[in-house]
């Protein structure tokens, strides 16, 4: 067993409620051999012994009545009408924003033109094992351009 294992169930562990005999076994194995388990048991066991010798805490008959009064004034001040929280506030304006964006991007967002139906030419990639040729001429199949230039030349070069 690991560390982050130890951990993750030590508070089943501690309280008993581990009812898996192969992970108690594991726990009580690891925590055996583990001295930074060890130190973590021995914080949480000490911890925990303190906080059972505290006398409970028991709210003062003033503070339980200054409780009282702010919880009354509360009520009393709250808007019948159920006006928005602030935070409701915030939110209803940021969808708001939220949406005026959509819809003017929606809008004012300039259309592509569509390649379907334009006759533009469009670059044609000749694969060979050399280094790759890209050219512009008109995708036809006709011997114009400069891939038939450079196609029906041996080694001159070739003008523009």
């Amino acid at each position: 067993m690991r560390c982050p294992d130890f951990l993750e169930r030590y508070s089943d562990f501690r309280d008993g409620r581990l009812t898996d005999r192969v992970w108690l076994q594991q726990m009580q194995q690891h925590l055996k051999a583990c001295p930074h388990c060890q130190r973590f048991h021995a914080a949480i066991r000490e911890g925990v012994e303190v906080l059972r010798g505290l006398e409970p805490a028991e709210p003062t008959p003033a503070f339980r009545q200054a409780l009282r009064a702010r919880l009354a004034d509360g009520a009393s001040s709250a808007d019948p009408r159920g006006a928005l929280a602030p935070g409701a506030i915030a939110v209803a304006t940021l969808l708001a924003v939220a949406a005026t964006l959509l819809i003017y991007e929606g809008l004012a967002r300039p259309r592509r033109p569509s390649l379907a139906g334009s006759r533009q030419s469009l670059p044609v990639v000749i694969v060979n094992p050399s280094a790759p040729f890209v050219s512009f001429a008109a995708a036809g199949g006709g011997q114009q351009g400069l891939l038939a230039r450079w196609a029906s030349s041996d080694s001159e070069a070739i003008a523009p």
